[in-house]
């Protein structure tokens, strides 16, 4: 098909009903085929999967055991990092601040334990000997 121009903007025709159809739902009824098995069709199943998501959707919400574990790991750990932030605050003023030394050794010690990955653990380890060689330092001087 060639499109030659542009149309006149002119509105598309009304559709057009033939007179033979009759919109009686009578008619309509006459015409279906009810073979007696129309009206005995069940009614709507039930929503039983839906409140199967429901439930799903609630047991999401509930912290479980390794969600909860994940929360304690990440709060020790943000423990940690407070404590060595005091520790360089302080080597920043001049002085070494000997409790948080102590802190830190503890939760170190604590958290090697539980730690699985091997960069951790490599991680852990450093930060225990650094920490036990400035109190050992701070023990021979005072």
């Amino acid at each position: 098909m060639k499109v030659t121009g542009v149309g006149t903007g002119a509105p598309a025709s009304k559709s057009r009903r033939s007179s033979s159809r009759t919109t009686s739902s009578d008619d309509f009824a006459s015409r279906v085929d009810d073979g007696g098995d129309a009206r005995a069709a069940a009614g709507p199943a039930k929503a039983g999967p839906l409140t199967a998501m429901d439930a799903l959707l609630a047991l999401q919400g509930v912290p479980g055991g390794a969600e909860q574990e994940e929360r304690a790991a990440t709060e020790r750990g943000g423990r940690m990092l407070d404590i060595l932030d005091e520790i360089k605050l302080g080597l920043l003023d001049g002085r070494v601040p000997h409790a948080a030394l102590g802190q830190l050794r503890d939760l170190v010690a604590a958290e090697r334990g539980r730690v699985s990955d091997p960069q951790l653990a490599e991680v852990l380890a450093e930060i225990d000997v650094r920490a036990a060689v400035e109190l050992a330092k701070l023990d021979r001087i005072g």
